[in-house]
C-alpha cells in the first residue's frame, strides 16, 4: 500500500503584477522571487525540530491557476470621414460635422471617438474638441469635450501677448482686508479693483471681489514667479441675475502646471470643464470672488515678494451661441496624449450620449470636431488627419495570457474571438526585433552610454548617431534630420495577403516629429505613415520587394537640430486572410526571451558564456567589459567573439564598454537545435601585467545578456517558464500540452511538476515570479515521508503545557460554590438561612474600621499564581480572584462613609457605587488596548452588581448608628 498523500503547504496566491500587455516581457534565467520563502514543517520530515528527520521523496503537484489582469478589448471599429476644406483654418472658431441626422450613426454602438491631428507649430497650438448634439423629449441637450485638452504647451508670448483678458496682481494695490471688505460682499456692492490682504492662522491671504461673466471661460491661468506654491479659492454665482453664491471645491477643479521657460510658471485651472461638469444647462456664471491662499507663509513675506504676476482669463474655446441658447454645454470626457512631436490622438468617452435618462431616448442630431486657435492674434497650423468611432468592452478581470494573445494579433491586424474555440490567428513574422534587453540593467546608470557592434547595416543616419540604454529601450540621438532603420526582409508578395509592420516606443520622443515606413524594389518604392502601438498597412508593394526600412523624421529644419526616441520593438508581418483559424493554445506567436548566462574565465584570458534553456533566435549579446587603459603606443584593442562556428571582432572604443552585438549579421538566419558554444577573448591593447592597478592588466566581462525572439504556442511558454525554486532547482510545468493548458483556464488544476526529494538541510521553497501563472497550493503525493498521523499538531508548549493538574484544580474549586448553591436549593430553610447571613455579611459596618490587610494580602498572592503559571492558569486565576472585588469594597465602606455619606448609606447604594466605578475604570483602560485588564475589571464590576441586589436596601441602625 503507498503511502498517503503527505500535504506540503497551501500558499494564498499573491496579486496580479502590474505587467504590459502588448508583449512578453523578457524571460530571465534567474527569476525574482514573488513573495516571502515558505519555509518547510520539521514535521514533514517526522520530527518536532528545524534541520532533523530523514528526506522525504515522491511526486510533486502544484494546482496553478491562469493570473488575472484588468484588461479592456475593442470590440468594434467605424471610419468617419472628414469633411473637405479648401483652406487651413485662419484661428476663427470653426465648426465641423462628421456625422449628422442621416449617417446611420446610432447611440450604444460606440462608446468611445478618437482623432488624429498634427499640429504645425507647437508654440501655437490648436484647441480641438468634439461635440454632439442630441434631440430629446425636453428638446436639444448639447455635450462637448474641453478644447484646452490639446494645449500642452505655453510660452512666454502667451502670458505677456496684448489684448488678454487679465487681472493684474503684483502690480495693484494690496489692502488690509477690513470690515469695510467684509460689509460690502455681505450687501453685494459693486466691487473695486483692490486686492485684501489677511492672515489666517499659518495661511496668508490675498482676495478680490469680482463680478464677471465667465460663462465662456475655460481656464483661468494662474502667473507665478520663482514657483511659488498658490491655492486659488473661486466663490461663483450660477444664477442669472448674479445673486447667490457657490464655492468651487480647490481639489475637484482641473489643474496643470506649466513651465515658461523665463523662470515662470503658469498654473491652469480649467474652470470651465468643471462647471459644465458641476453645473450643465446654466445660462450664467458669474465669478463673485477670488482668494489667493499661500500655505505657512506670513502675509507681510507674502505682500513683499508678490510672486503672483497676473491672473489670465482664457476662452473656452466653444461656440458662444450654443451657451447663449442653452446654457453649458454637458461635459463630454476626453484626453489627448503626444504621440510624437506635434502629432498627437484626442479620445472622447461616449457613454454619456448613451446613458440612462433623458438621453436613452434622444436621437443623433449631429456629431461633429470644434477647432480654434487657442491666441486669436496669432495664426496656427491644425490637420486632423483621421476620425473613428469604437466600441470599447469594460475593464474586467481576464487571464494574462488572453490579454497577451488579443494585443499580438491587434499587432498584425487580425481580428480575434475570445468566445470561440477556433478564434485565433497565427503570427506570422518576416522580419522582428526587441531592444527591452539594451535597457539598463540593475546596477547600471540611467540613460548610460552603449555602442551597438555589427549594426553598420541597421542604423543609418546623416548626421551624427548616439545611442544609450534606457529605462524601457534602446534610447538613439540623431544630430540629422532623419534615421533609417534598415530591416533587411526581401520578399515576393502573394496575392490575399496583407503586409503590415508593428513598431512599439518608448516614453521619450523628443523632437521626433514622425515615422514612416518604405518598401521598394523593382524601381518602385512605397510609403505608409506608422503610429507607435498600430500596425501600418501597406496598401500596395512592388512585384517583388528587395526592402523594407522605417524612418524617423526630427522636427527641426533642413539639417535640423537633434531628436531623440526610444525603440522597444518592431516587426514586419505577412498576414493571409484566408489562413484557417485555431485554437488558444494551438496558435503560434512571437516572444521575447533574454537570458544571463553565467561568465567563467578560461586560463588563456577569455571568458566562456554557459547558455541554458529553451533555444531561441538570438538578437543581441550585450556585454560589460573593463579592459585596463592603453595608449597609442599599444595596438587597438579587439573583441573577438565566437559564436559557435561564426566568429567576429568587435573594435573596443573605450576601456569601460558597454557593447551590443547585432547577431543576425553574424549568423543570418541559422537555425540552432542546441545552444553553441561562445567565447570571448580581447586582442592587442596593453601587454598583460603591463598597467597596475585593480584590474592588474587582465580584462573582464561584468556582466552577459543574450536576447532574442521566438515564435512558439503557449503551452510551451507556460511549461518552460519556472514557478518554484526547490533545493536550488528551479521547477515548473515540463510537457504541459493544449488539453492541461486548457484545463487550468477553466480552473485552478492539479498538475506535474516532476519528482521531487527534499530533506531537512533543502531550505525554504521560493516562489518565482510568474506573469502568466500563480501556485495556490502544492502537493507531495505517494510520498516515502511520514503517516499522516505524525504530521497532527503538536501539544502546546510553554506556558499552555503549564496548566495540567493546577488548572483542572482551579476550575474545580470555581465550580464547587455553584454544586453548593445547587444542595441548598433541595433545602429552603438552610437556603434562607445561608442568603440571610450572606445578606447580613454584606451590610458590612458604615463606621469604624474594617479588616482590608487580609484581602489584599490574598488578592496579592492571585496575582502572583498568575504570573508564574501560564495562560490558562492566568485565566482561571483572573476568574477566581475578581470575586474579591467584593469583600474589598465591603472593607472600604466605612472609609467612603466618612468623606461621602450618601454613597455608604445603604449597602445596595454602596455596591452599585462600585459596580459603576468598576465599569467606568474598565471602559477607560479598554481605550489604551488592554484588553485583558479591562475584561477582569469589567468581571469585578459584575460581582459587586450581584452584590447590590443580594444585600439589604437600607442599613441596619446598630450597624451604622441610626437610620440614613
Amino acid at each position: 500500500m503507498s503511502r498517503a498523500l503527505a500535504l506540503l503547504a497551501l500558499l494564498l496566491a499573491a496579486p496580479a503584477l502590474a505587467m504590459a500587455l502588448a508583449l512578453a516581457q523578457p524571460s530571465q534565467a534567474a527569476a525574482p522571487a514573488d513573495g516571502k520563502p515558505l519555509a518547510l514543517p520539521p514535521a514533514l520530515f517526522g520530527t518536532r525540530n528545524p534541520g532533523e528527520g530523514a528526506a522525504v521523496q515522491g511526486g510533486l503537484l502544484g494546482r496553478v491557476a491562469m493570473r488575472k489582469v484588468k484588461y479592456s478589448r475593442v470590440l468594434s471599429q467605424r471610419e468617419l470621414a472628414l469633411p473637405r476644406r479648401d483652406a487651413p483654418p485662419a484661428g476663427a472658431l470653426e465648426v465641423l460635422t462628421l456625422a449628422g441626422p442621416d449617417s446611420g450613426l446610432r447611440l450604444g454602438e460606440s462608446n468611445e471617438a478618437r482623432l488624429d491631428y498634427l499640429t504645425g507649430d507647437p508654440d501655437r497650438p490648436g484647441r480641438l474638441a468634439f461635440w454632439a448634439e442630441l434631440a430629446t423629449p425636453g428638446g436639444a441637450r448639447f455635450y462637448a469635450g474641453d478644447p484646452l485638452e490639446t494645449v500642452d504647451r505655453l510660452t512666454p508670448q502667451w502670458a505677456d501677448g496684448a489684448g488678454r483678458d487679465a487681472v493684474d496682481v503684483a502690480g495693484a494695490r494690496w489692502l488690509s482686508k477690513g470690515l469695510r471688505y467684509q460689509i460690502s460682499r455681505l450687501l453685494d456692492r459693486d466691487p473695486d479693483e483692490d486686492w485684501r490682504t489677511s492672515q489666517d492662522g499659518l495661511s496668508a491671504f490675498v482676495q478680490r471681489r469680482f463680478r464677471k461673466d465667465v460663462t465662456d471661460v475655460g481656464a483661468l491661468d494662474v502667473v507665478l514667479l520663482r514657483g511659488q506654491d498658490v491655492q486659488v479659492n473661486l466663490v461663483v454665482s450660477l444664477k442669472p441675475d448674479g445673486s447667490g453664491k457657490t464655492v468651487l471645491d480647490w481639489y475637484a477643479i482641473p489643474k496643470r502646471l506649466f513651465d515658461l521657460g523665463d523662470g515662470r510658471t503658469v498654473l491652469r485651472l480649467y474652470l470651465g470643464r468643471h462647471l459644465r461638469e458641476l453645473a450643465p444647462g446654466t445660462a450664467k456664471v458669474t465669478l463673485k470672488e477670488l482668494a489667493l491662499m499661500f500655505y505657512k507663509q506670513n502675509i507681510e513675506e507674502v505682500a513683499q515678494a508678490r510672486n503672483v504676476e497676473k491672473i489670465l482669463f482664457v476662452p473656452s474655446g466653444l461656440d458662444p451661441a450654443w451657451t447663449a441658447a442653452h446654457g453649458l454645454p454637458r461635459l463630454l470626457p476626453s484626453r489627448a496624449r503626444e504621440l510624437f512631436q506635434g502629432r498627437g490622438e484626442l479620445a472622447a468617452n461616449l457613454e454619456a450620449l448613451s446613458g440612462t435618462g433623458a438621453a436613452a431616448d434622444a436621437a443623433l442630431k449631429g456629431f461633429g470636431v470644434i477647432q480654434s486657435a487657442q491666441d486669436p492674434s496669432q495664426p496656427f497650423s491644425l490637420t486632423l488627419e483621421a476620425a473613428r468611432l469604437a466600441k470599447v468592452a469594460p475593464r474586467r478581470d481576464v487571464p494574462a495570457i488572453l490579454a497577451a494573445t488579443e494585443e499580438r494579433c491587434r499587432s498584425f491586424g487580425a481580428a480575434c474571438d475570445p468566445d470561440s474555440a477556433r478564434g485565433y490567428m497565427s503570427q506570422h513574422p518576416l522580419w522582428s526585433l526587441d531592444f527591452q534587453a539594451l535597457s539598463g540593467g540593475p546596477g547600471q546608470e540611467a540613460d548610460a552610454a552603449l555602442r551597438p557592434a555589427l549594426s553598420e547595416n541597421l542604423f543609418k543616419a546623416a548626421g551624427r548617431l548616439g545611442f544609450s540604454a534606457a529605462a524601457d529601450g534602446l534610447g538613439v540621438e540623431c544630430a540629422g534630420d532623419t534615421v533609417t532603420l534598415e530591416t533587411g526582409a526581401a520578399f515576393t508578395p502573394s496575392p490575399g495577403t496583407a503586409y503590415s509592420l508593428w513598431l512599439e516606443l518608448g516614453r521619450r520622443r523628443s523632437g521626433l516629429a514622425g515615422v514612416e515606413a518604405e518598401a521598394w524594389g523593382a524601381g518602385r518604392s512605397v510609403r505608409v505613415a506608422v503610429k507607435p502601438g498600430f500596425p501600418a498597412v501597406f496598401p500596395e508593394l512592388p512585384p517583388k520587394v528587395e526592402g523594407v526600412r522605417l524612418i524617423f523624421t526630427g522636427a527641426g529644419s533642413s539639417g535640423g537640430r537633434e531628436f531623440g526616441f526610444t525603440l522597444r520593438r518592431a516587426a514586419l508581418h505577412a498576414q493571409d486572410a484566408a489562413a484557417p483559424r485555431q485554437g488558444l493554445f494551438e496558435a503560434r506567436y512571437l516572444f521575447d526571451e533574454a537570458l544571463e548566462p553565467a561568465v567563467s574565465a578560461q586560463p588563456d584570458g577569455s571568458v566562456r558564456l554557459g547558455l541554458s534553456g529553451p533555444v531561441f533566435a538570438p538578437q543581441w549579446l550585450v556585454l560589460d567589459v573593463a579592459a585596463p587603459p592603453w595608449t597609442v603606443n599599444d595596438p587597438a584593442p579587439r573583441l573577438e567573439l565566437a559564436f559557435g562556428a561564426k566568429k567576429a571582432s568587435v573594435p573596443l572604443g573605450a576601456p569601460d564598454s558597454r557593447l551590443a552585438l547585432y547577431l543576425p549579421a553574424l549568423l543570418g538566419a541559422q537555425p540552432f537545435d542546441a545552444w553553441p558554444e561562445v567565447s570571448v577573448s580581447l586582442s592587442g591593447g596593453a601587454p598583460r601585467g603591463a598597467q597596475g592597478g585593480a584590474l592588474g592588466g587582465v580584462w573582464k566581462c561584468g556582466r552577459a545578456t543574450l536576447s532574442g525572439q521566438r515564435l512558439a504556442t503557449w503551452p510551451q511558454v507556460l511549461g518552460g517558464e519556472p514557478l518554484l525554486d526547490l533545493a536550488g532547482a528551479p521547477r515548473g510545468l515540463d510537457g504541459l500540452d493544449a488539453s492541461g493548458a486548457a484545463d487550468m483556464a477553466a480552473s485552478a488544476v492539479w498538475l506535474p511538476m516532476g519528482k521531487a526529494g527534499l530533506s531537512p538541510a533543502s531550505g525554504p521553497l521560493r516562489f518565482l515570479r510568474n506573469p502568466w501563472l500563480e501556485v495556490e497550493a502544492l502537493m507531495l503525493a505517494d510520498a516515502s515521508g511520514p503517516e499522516l498521523s505524525t504530521l497532527a499538531r503538536a501539544p502546546e508548549s510553554g506556558g499552555g503545557s503549564s496548566f495540567g493538574r493546577s488548572g483542572k484544580l482551579l476550575y474545580a474549586l470555581a465550580l464547587l460554590p455553584a454544586a453548593g448553591l445547587v444542595c441548598l436549593a433541595g433545602r429552603k430553610r438552610l437556603l434562607a438561612a445561608v442568603l440571610a447571613g450572606v445578606r447580613r455579611w454584606l451590610d458590612g459596618p458604615a463606621q469604624g474600621r474594617a479588616p482590608l490587610r487580609p484581602w489584599l494580602l490574598l488578592a496579592g498572592l492571585c496575582l502572583a499564581a498568575a504570573l508564574a503559571g501560564g495562560p490558562k492558569v492566568a485565566q482561571g486565576v483572573g476568574m477566581l480572584g475578581s470575586t474579591l472585588a467584593v469583600p474589598l469594597w465591603r472593607a472600604c465602606r466605612p472609609a467612603l462613609a466618612r468623606r461621602w455619606p450618601r454613597l455608604a448609606s445603604t449597602s445596595g447604594i454602596h455596591y452599585c457605587s462600585g459596580f459603576l466605578a468598576s465599569a467606568a475604570l474598565a471602559a477607560l483602560i479598554r481605550l489604551t488596548g488592554l484588553a485583558p485588564v479591562s475584561e477582569l475589571l469589567g468581571l469585578c464590576g459584575l460581582w459587586l452588581f450581584i452584590a447590590a441586589l443580594l444585600g439589604p436596601s437600607t442599613s441596619s441602625p446598630s450597624r451604622s448608628g441610626g437610620a440614613s
